[in-house]
């Protein structure tokens, strides 16, 4: 099991959010969501784990949203 706020745990969380909004949404709906999660979303745990000295769970919010871009080129979503 991953710590709560290790960067497993935040690594898995930040890419399910987004594959879940992939594969069970449509549409606009689909769009906001992704756009959300990648540019807002993410964006704001960046800051905090940054703030927080958190790098390692920073990295991972990075890692996440860049293998969601790919396995979205791969179409293994």
């Amino acid at each position: 099991t991953a710590r709560r706020h290790g960067p497993v745990f935040t690594y898995y969380m930040t890419r399910s959010r987004l594959i879940f909004a992939q594969r069970n949404l449509e549409g606009f709906q689909r769009v906001l969501s992704i756009l959300f999660t990648r540019y807002v979303a993410s964006f704001k745990h960046l800051i905090v784990n940054l703030m927080q000295g958190r790098l390692d769970s920073a990295s991972a919010i990075l890692r996440a949203n860049r293998d969601f871009i790919r396995m979205k080129r791969e179409d293994k979503i």
